[in-house]
Protein backbone atom coordinates (compact mmCIF):
# COMPACT_ATOMS: atom_id res chain seq x y z
CA UNK A 1 0.00 0.00 0.00
CA UNK A 2 1.71 3.32 -1.10
CA UNK A 3 1.91 6.15 0.64
CA UNK A 4 1.42 9.65 -0.91
CA UNK A 5 4.51 11.88 0.41
CA UNK A 6 3.31 15.12 -0.97
CA UNK A 7 -0.42 14.72 0.95
CA UNK A 8 1.19 15.43 4.34
CA UNK A 9 2.87 17.91 6.15
CA UNK A 10 6.69 18.76 5.83
CA UNK A 11 7.46 17.14 9.11
CA UNK A 12 5.46 14.05 8.10
CA UNK A 13 7.10 13.45 4.77
CA UNK A 14 10.75 13.77 6.67
CA UNK A 15 9.25 11.22 9.28
CA UNK A 16 8.26 9.13 6.90
CA UNK A 17 11.06 8.75 4.91
CA UNK A 18 13.32 8.85 7.97
CA UNK A 19 11.30 5.49 9.49
CA UNK A 20 11.36 3.61 6.34
CA UNK A 21 15.55 4.69 5.88
CA UNK A 22 15.50 3.44 9.61
CA UNK A 23 13.62 0.31 8.64
CA UNK A 24 15.54 -0.81 5.85
CA UNK A 25 18.57 -0.94 7.05
CA UNK A 26 18.08 -1.50 10.82
CA UNK A 27 19.54 -1.38 13.93
CA UNK A 28 20.61 -4.73 15.97
CA UNK A 29 19.29 -3.45 19.08
CA UNK A 30 16.68 -0.52 19.47
CA UNK A 31 14.90 1.66 21.80
CA UNK A 32 11.53 3.91 21.18
CA UNK A 33 11.24 6.71 23.78
CA UNK A 34 8.82 9.10 23.76
CA UNK A 35 8.97 9.56 19.77
CA UNK A 36 12.47 9.05 19.45
CA UNK A 37 13.57 5.63 18.41
CA UNK A 38 17.36 4.65 20.22
CA UNK A 39 19.55 2.29 17.73
CA UNK A 40 22.82 0.46 19.08
CA UNK A 41 24.99 -1.41 16.46
CA UNK A 42 28.49 -2.10 18.53
CA UNK A 43 29.03 1.78 16.57
CA UNK A 44 29.01 0.66 13.02
CA UNK A 45 27.53 3.10 11.13
CA UNK A 46 26.31 6.09 12.08
CA UNK A 47 22.96 5.71 10.81
CA UNK A 48 22.39 2.02 12.87
CA UNK A 49 23.81 3.98 16.23
CA UNK A 50 21.98 7.12 16.46
CA UNK A 51 18.66 8.72 18.11
CA UNK A 52 16.07 9.40 15.30
CA UNK A 53 13.13 11.59 15.94
CA UNK A 54 9.88 9.48 15.08
CA UNK A 55 7.06 11.34 16.61
CA UNK A 56 5.97 14.79 18.56
CA UNK A 57 7.64 14.78 22.85
CA UNK A 58 5.55 14.63 25.74
CA UNK A 59 8.73 14.83 28.33
CA UNK A 60 10.86 17.98 28.72
CA UNK A 61 13.59 18.41 25.69
CA UNK A 62 16.78 18.32 28.48
CA UNK A 63 15.31 15.68 30.44
CA UNK A 64 15.49 13.09 27.02
CA UNK A 65 18.61 14.42 25.65
CA UNK A 66 20.54 13.01 29.27
CA UNK A 67 18.17 9.71 29.16
CA UNK A 68 19.72 9.23 25.74
CA UNK A 69 23.35 10.21 26.69
CA UNK A 70 22.87 8.04 29.31
CA UNK A 71 21.92 5.36 26.92
CA UNK A 72 24.94 5.79 24.68
CA UNK A 73 27.14 6.03 27.05
CA UNK A 74 26.47 2.41 29.04
CA UNK A 75 26.84 1.06 24.94
CA UNK A 76 30.23 2.97 25.71
CA UNK A 77 29.07 4.70 22.20
CA UNK A 78 29.59 8.29 21.47
CA UNK A 79 25.27 10.17 21.34
CA UNK A 80 24.35 11.07 18.18
CA UNK A 81 21.61 12.37 17.25
CA UNK A 82 19.93 12.34 13.37
CA UNK A 83 18.67 15.57 13.05
CA UNK A 84 16.93 17.04 9.79
CA UNK A 85 15.77 20.46 8.60
CA UNK A 86 13.01 20.32 10.90
CA UNK A 87 14.50 19.72 13.90
CA UNK A 88 16.14 23.15 14.37
CA UNK A 89 15.02 23.70 18.14
CA UNK A 90 16.69 20.33 19.29
CA UNK A 91 19.76 21.03 16.95
CA UNK A 92 20.14 24.57 18.46
CA UNK A 93 19.61 22.64 22.09
CA UNK A 94 22.16 20.05 21.49
CA UNK A 95 24.68 22.86 19.90
CA UNK A 96 24.46 24.17 23.15
CA UNK A 97 25.11 21.47 25.26
CA UNK A 98 28.24 21.23 23.36
CA UNK A 99 27.00 18.59 20.06
CA UNK A 100 28.58 19.70 17.10
CA UNK A 101 27.50 19.10 13.57
CA UNK A 102 28.82 16.05 11.45
CA UNK A 103 28.03 14.80 7.66
CA UNK A 104 25.23 17.19 6.20
CA UNK A 105 23.75 14.18 3.97
CA UNK A 106 20.74 15.15 1.05
CA UNK A 107 17.70 13.16 0.64
CA UNK A 108 16.49 13.11 -3.04
CA UNK A 109 13.35 11.61 -4.21
CA UNK A 110 11.98 10.58 -7.77
CA UNK A 111 8.62 9.86 -8.34
CA UNK A 112 8.39 6.52 -10.59
CA UNK A 113 6.31 8.02 -13.67
CA UNK A 114 6.82 6.55 -17.25
CA UNK A 115 7.87 10.02 -18.30
CA UNK A 116 10.99 9.82 -15.94
CA UNK A 117 12.14 6.33 -16.82
CA UNK A 118 13.51 7.88 -19.94
CA UNK A 119 15.92 5.52 -20.99
CA UNK A 120 15.72 1.72 -22.54
CA UNK A 121 14.79 -0.48 -20.02
CA UNK A 122 15.35 -3.76 -21.65
CA UNK A 123 19.43 -2.40 -22.59
CA UNK A 124 19.67 -1.72 -18.87
CA UNK A 125 17.97 -4.94 -17.56
CA UNK A 126 20.34 -7.14 -19.92
CA UNK A 127 23.66 -6.33 -17.57
CA UNK A 128 21.93 -6.45 -14.38
CA UNK A 129 21.46 -9.25 -11.85
CA UNK A 130 19.00 -9.02 -9.43
CA UNK A 131 18.56 -11.28 -6.06
CA UNK A 132 16.16 -11.10 -2.92
CA UNK A 133 18.63 -12.30 -0.85
CA UNK A 134 22.68 -11.16 -0.51
CA UNK A 135 24.38 -14.33 -1.87
CA UNK A 136 27.74 -13.31 -3.10
CA UNK A 137 26.76 -9.87 -3.02
CA UNK A 138 28.49 -9.33 0.20
CA UNK A 139 31.97 -10.41 -0.68
CA UNK A 140 31.73 -7.69 -3.88
CA UNK A 141 30.14 -5.10 -2.22
CA UNK A 142 32.78 -5.41 0.77
CA UNK A 143 35.90 -5.65 -2.03
CA UNK A 144 34.56 -2.61 -3.51
CA UNK A 145 34.21 -0.39 -0.30
CA UNK A 146 37.81 -1.90 0.77
CA UNK A 147 35.89 -3.63 3.75
CA UNK A 148 38.55 -5.46 5.67
CA UNK A 149 37.70 -5.45 9.06
CA UNK A 150 35.88 -8.89 10.27
CA UNK A 151 34.10 -7.30 12.91
CA UNK A 152 32.63 -4.59 10.57
CA UNK A 153 31.79 -7.66 7.73
CA UNK A 154 29.74 -9.87 10.14
CA UNK A 155 28.05 -6.19 11.76
CA UNK A 156 26.83 -5.42 8.31
CA UNK A 157 25.67 -8.96 7.20
CA UNK A 158 23.79 -9.09 10.85
CA UNK A 159 22.35 -5.37 9.83
CA UNK A 160 21.13 -6.73 6.31
CA UNK A 161 19.43 -10.33 8.18
CA UNK A 162 17.46 -7.91 10.21
CA UNK A 163 15.54 -6.00 8.21
CA UNK A 164 11.97 -6.81 7.76
CA UNK A 165 11.31 -4.95 4.41
CA UNK A 166 11.65 -5.98 0.92
CA UNK A 167 14.94 -6.11 -0.12
CA UNK A 168 16.26 -6.58 -3.76
CA UNK A 169 20.63 -6.87 -4.09
CA UNK A 170 21.97 -6.06 -7.40
CA UNK A 171 24.66 -6.63 -9.39
CA UNK A 172 25.70 -4.47 -12.71
CA UNK A 173 28.26 -7.18 -15.08
CA UNK A 174 30.72 -5.39 -17.22
CA UNK A 175 32.16 -7.86 -19.97
CA UNK A 176 31.48 -10.68 -17.86
CA UNK A 177 32.67 -9.07 -14.65
CA UNK A 178 30.29 -7.83 -11.56
CA UNK A 179 31.03 -3.90 -12.04
CA UNK A 180 28.98 -2.83 -9.65
CA UNK A 181 26.49 -3.15 -6.62
CA UNK A 182 23.72 -1.73 -4.80
CA UNK A 183 21.07 -2.59 -2.37
CA UNK A 184 16.73 -1.49 -1.98
CA UNK A 185 14.95 -1.79 0.60
CA UNK A 186 10.98 -1.23 -0.25
CA UNK A 187 8.23 0.04 1.93
CA UNK A 188 5.04 1.67 1.74
CA UNK A 189 5.64 2.30 -2.24
CA UNK A 190 8.76 3.51 -1.52
CA UNK A 191 12.38 2.11 -2.71
CA UNK A 192 15.32 2.97 -0.43
CA UNK A 193 18.67 2.90 -3.19
CA UNK A 194 21.36 2.60 -1.09
CA UNK A 195 24.84 0.36 -0.36
CA UNK A 196 25.64 1.92 -3.91
CA UNK A 197 29.14 1.57 -5.01
CA UNK A 198 31.51 0.70 -8.12
CA UNK A 199 34.61 -0.93 -8.60
CA UNK A 200 37.37 1.64 -8.23
CA UNK A 201 39.33 -0.12 -11.64
CA UNK A 202 36.29 0.69 -14.05
CA UNK A 203 34.30 4.39 -12.77
CA UNK A 204 34.28 6.49 -16.04
CA UNK A 205 32.53 4.14 -17.49
CA UNK A 206 28.63 5.01 -17.23
CA UNK A 207 28.36 2.29 -14.60
CA UNK A 208 26.94 4.41 -11.90
CA UNK A 209 24.03 5.28 -13.98
CA UNK A 210 23.73 1.75 -15.29
CA UNK A 211 22.87 0.44 -12.03
CA UNK A 212 21.13 3.40 -10.82
CA UNK A 213 19.00 2.96 -13.81
CA UNK A 214 18.42 -0.75 -13.03
CA UNK A 215 17.59 -0.14 -9.34
CA UNK A 216 14.76 2.15 -10.89
CA UNK A 217 13.49 0.21 -13.11
CA UNK A 218 13.58 -2.63 -10.84
CA UNK A 219 11.70 -0.92 -7.85
CA UNK A 220 9.14 0.19 -10.46
CA UNK A 221 8.56 -3.72 -11.42
CA UNK A 222 8.16 -4.25 -7.58
CA UNK A 223 5.41 -1.91 -7.27
CA UNK A 224 7.01 1.04 -5.98
CA UNK A 225 5.95 4.57 -6.76
CA UNK A 226 9.03 6.38 -5.44
CA UNK A 227 12.75 6.04 -5.71
CA UNK A 228 14.73 8.18 -2.51
CA UNK A 229 18.18 8.08 -1.18
CA UNK A 230 20.41 9.63 0.83
CA UNK A 231 23.85 11.26 -0.39
CA UNK A 232 26.34 13.44 1.46
CA UNK A 233 26.28 16.99 0.23
CA UNK A 234 30.37 16.93 -0.15
CA UNK A 235 30.13 13.87 -3.02
CA UNK A 236 29.16 16.07 -5.74
CA UNK A 237 29.86 13.31 -8.33
CA UNK A 238 27.17 11.57 -7.23
CA UNK A 239 24.50 14.40 -6.74
CA UNK A 240 24.86 15.70 -10.19
CA UNK A 241 24.73 11.77 -11.33
CA UNK A 242 21.23 11.89 -9.26
CA UNK A 243 20.44 15.17 -10.62
CA UNK A 244 20.37 13.91 -14.04
CA UNK A 245 18.71 10.68 -13.60
CA UNK A 246 15.35 13.03 -12.27
CA UNK A 247 16.62 12.97 -8.77
CA UNK A 248 15.61 16.23 -6.43
CA UNK A 249 16.28 16.74 -2.94
CA UNK A 250 13.52 17.09 -0.47
CA UNK A 251 15.66 18.00 2.44
CA UNK A 252 18.86 17.65 4.70
CA UNK A 253 19.75 15.90 7.68
CA UNK A 254 22.94 15.94 9.86
CA UNK A 255 24.23 14.02 12.44
CA UNK A 256 25.09 15.84 15.80
CA UNK A 257 27.53 13.89 17.82
CA UNK A 258 29.28 13.99 21.64
CA UNK A 259 31.87 11.81 22.09
CA UNK A 260 32.25 10.42 25.61
CA UNK A 261 36.03 11.27 25.84
CA UNK A 262 35.22 14.70 24.54
CA UNK A 263 32.62 16.18 26.86
CA UNK A 264 33.11 19.97 27.35
CA UNK A 265 31.29 22.02 29.93
CA UNK A 266 31.43 25.80 28.15
CA UNK A 267 31.65 28.88 30.60
CA UNK A 268 28.58 31.10 31.04
CA UNK A 269 29.02 34.49 29.50
CA UNK A 270 26.75 37.29 29.32
CA UNK A 271 26.37 40.20 27.07
CA UNK A 272 26.89 44.17 27.80
CA UNK A 273 25.89 46.31 25.32
CA UNK A 274 28.39 48.76 24.54
CA UNK A 275 27.49 52.47 24.55
CA UNK A 276 28.82 55.10 22.72
CA UNK A 277 31.26 56.79 25.26
CA UNK A 278 32.49 52.82 25.17
CA UNK A 279 34.21 52.71 21.80
CA UNK A 280 37.37 53.56 22.12
CA UNK A 281 38.17 51.21 24.67
CA UNK A 282 36.51 48.79 22.69
CA UNK A 283 38.82 49.63 19.51
CA UNK A 284 41.60 48.75 22.19
CA UNK A 285 40.56 45.75 22.86
CA UNK A 286 40.08 44.93 19.50
CA UNK A 287 43.38 45.73 18.52
CA UNK A 288 45.01 43.73 20.92
CA UNK A 289 43.14 41.11 19.86
CA UNK A 290 43.77 41.01 15.98
CA UNK A 291 47.28 42.53 16.27
CA UNK A 292 48.91 39.14 15.99
CA UNK A 293 47.11 38.00 13.22
CA UNK A 294 47.76 40.78 11.55
CA UNK A 295 51.63 40.21 12.30
CA UNK A 296 50.97 36.95 10.84
CA UNK A 297 49.49 37.83 7.56
CA UNK A 298 49.69 41.33 7.19
CA UNK A 299 46.44 42.20 5.68
CA UNK A 300 45.21 45.66 4.86
CA UNK A 301 41.67 44.03 5.74
CA UNK A 302 42.43 43.55 9.14
CA UNK A 303 40.27 44.71 12.11
CA UNK A 304 43.66 45.78 13.90
CA UNK A 305 43.92 48.62 11.47
CA UNK A 306 40.28 49.93 12.20
CA UNK A 307 39.66 53.13 12.62
CA UNK A 308 37.38 54.57 15.54
CA UNK A 309 35.23 56.50 13.16
CA UNK A 310 34.75 53.15 11.27
CA UNK A 311 33.72 51.56 14.74
CA UNK A 312 31.30 54.38 15.32
CA UNK A 313 30.01 54.04 11.58
CA UNK A 314 29.03 50.35 12.48
CA UNK A 315 28.04 51.13 15.82
CA UNK A 316 25.28 53.49 14.55
CA UNK A 317 24.05 50.96 12.01
CA UNK A 318 19.88 51.06 13.81
CA UNK A 319 20.34 46.95 13.34
CA UNK A 320 23.05 46.12 14.67
CA UNK A 321 25.19 45.65 18.04
CA UNK A 322 28.01 45.80 19.82
CA UNK A 323 27.86 44.00 23.48
CA UNK A 324 30.87 43.34 25.35
CA UNK A 325 31.08 39.58 26.21
CA UNK A 326 31.02 39.14 29.80
CA UNK A 327 33.07 36.19 31.73
CA UNK A 328 32.25 36.40 35.73
CA UNK A 329 31.51 40.21 34.81
CA UNK A 330 34.75 40.96 33.52
CA UNK A 331 34.45 42.43 29.79
CA UNK A 332 36.73 39.53 28.12
CA UNK A 333 36.16 39.97 24.11
CA UNK A 334 33.54 41.84 22.17
CA UNK A 335 30.70 40.70 19.45
CA UNK A 336 28.69 42.94 16.67
CA UNK A 337 25.85 40.98 15.29
CA UNK A 338 23.09 42.22 12.99
CA UNK A 339 22.54 43.64 9.57
CA UNK A 340 23.25 46.77 7.92
CA UNK A 341 19.67 46.66 6.51
CA UNK A 342 17.95 48.03 9.27
CA UNK A 343 14.55 46.01 7.80
CA UNK A 344 15.86 42.61 7.65
CA UNK A 345 15.32 40.68 10.79
CA UNK A 346 15.74 37.08 9.64
CA UNK A 347 19.61 37.69 8.48
CA UNK A 348 22.54 38.64 10.76
CA UNK A 349 26.53 38.51 10.43
CA UNK A 350 28.94 38.01 13.64
CA UNK A 351 31.53 40.77 12.19
CA UNK A 352 33.64 40.91 14.59
CA UNK A 353 33.75 38.31 17.09
CA UNK A 354 36.66 38.09 18.97
CA UNK A 355 38.13 37.34 22.75
CA UNK A 356 41.46 39.20 24.51
CA UNK A 357 44.61 36.70 24.04
CA UNK A 358 44.87 35.96 28.02
CA UNK A 359 41.21 34.45 27.76
CA UNK A 360 40.82 32.59 24.33
CA UNK A 361 41.25 29.01 24.71
CA UNK A 362 38.30 28.51 27.20
CA UNK A 363 35.61 28.05 25.08
CA UNK A 364 34.42 31.76 25.47
CA UNK A 365 33.98 32.49 22.09
CA UNK A 366 31.59 29.59 21.20
CA UNK A 367 29.55 30.33 24.75
CA UNK A 368 28.99 33.64 22.87
CA UNK A 369 27.68 32.36 19.96
CA UNK A 370 25.47 30.42 21.60
CA UNK A 371 24.17 32.89 23.70
CA UNK A 372 23.89 35.40 20.30
CA UNK A 373 21.88 32.05 18.85
CA UNK A 374 18.93 32.22 21.81
CA UNK A 375 18.99 36.14 22.26
CA UNK A 376 17.63 36.38 18.24
CA UNK A 377 15.57 33.46 18.09
CA UNK A 378 13.84 35.26 14.89
CA UNK A 379 16.92 35.05 13.08
CA UNK A 380 17.17 32.00 10.26
CA UNK A 381 20.40 32.68 8.93
CA UNK A 382 23.46 33.70 10.77
CA UNK A 383 26.52 34.94 8.53
CA UNK A 384 30.45 35.17 9.37
CA UNK A 385 33.43 34.97 7.67
CA UNK A 386 37.42 34.35 9.04
CA UNK A 387 40.88 33.19 7.66
CA UNK A 388 41.32 29.93 5.99
CA UNK A 389 44.85 29.33 6.96
CA UNK A 390 43.13 29.64 10.91
CA UNK A 391 42.24 26.16 11.54
CA UNK A 392 41.14 26.67 15.00
CA UNK A 393 38.76 29.39 13.89
CA UNK A 394 37.18 27.09 11.72
CA UNK A 395 36.61 24.07 13.81
CA UNK A 396 34.75 26.62 16.04
CA UNK A 397 32.50 28.13 13.69
CA UNK A 398 31.56 24.22 12.34
CA UNK A 399 31.26 23.47 15.84
CA UNK A 400 28.89 25.58 16.37
CA UNK A 401 26.64 24.31 13.12
CA UNK A 402 27.67 26.85 10.66
CA UNK A 403 29.02 25.63 7.45
CA UNK A 404 31.17 26.93 4.41
CA UNK A 405 29.17 28.40 2.03
CA UNK A 406 30.79 30.08 -1.61
CA UNK A 407 34.21 30.85 -3.21
CA UNK A 408 37.59 31.37 -0.98
CA UNK A 409 38.75 35.26 -1.63
CA UNK A 410 42.45 35.65 -1.46
CA UNK A 411 43.48 38.41 0.58
CA UNK A 412 47.56 38.31 -0.35
CA UNK A 413 49.89 35.17 -1.13
CA UNK A 414 49.59 34.18 2.79
CA UNK A 415 46.06 34.55 3.72
CA UNK A 416 42.33 33.50 2.19
CA UNK A 417 38.87 34.69 3.34
CA UNK A 418 36.13 31.93 3.53
CA UNK A 419 32.69 32.34 4.43
CA UNK A 420 30.12 30.60 6.51
CA UNK A 421 26.53 30.34 7.26
CA UNK A 422 24.53 28.36 9.81
CA UNK A 423 20.29 27.92 9.14
CA UNK A 424 17.96 27.40 11.30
Amino acid sequence: MSTEIEDKTDIDKVRFLEKNAADGFAALESKEYDGWRLGFTEGYTRRTNSVIIEGTSAIDIDEKIAYCEKEYKEHNLPCIFKLADVDNDLKDRLLQRGYRVVCPTDVMTLELKDENLDFDISEVMKDAEFSSKPDDWFETYFRFEEENDPKNRELCMKIHSNVKTEQVYIKILHEGKVVAVASLSIEDGYSLLHNVVVDASCRGLGLGKKLCRAAIAKSKECGAEYSYLQVIEENEIAINLYKKLGYEKLYTYNYMRKDVHLEKTYPEVDFEEVKEEELEELLSMQIESFMPLYEKYHDEISPALESIERIRNRAAVPNRKYFFILKDGERVGVINVGHNDPNEHEVSFISPIFVLPKYQNQGLAYAAIQKAFSMYPNVKTWKLDTIKQEKGNCHLYEKCGFRRVGDEEQVNDKMTLVFYEYNR
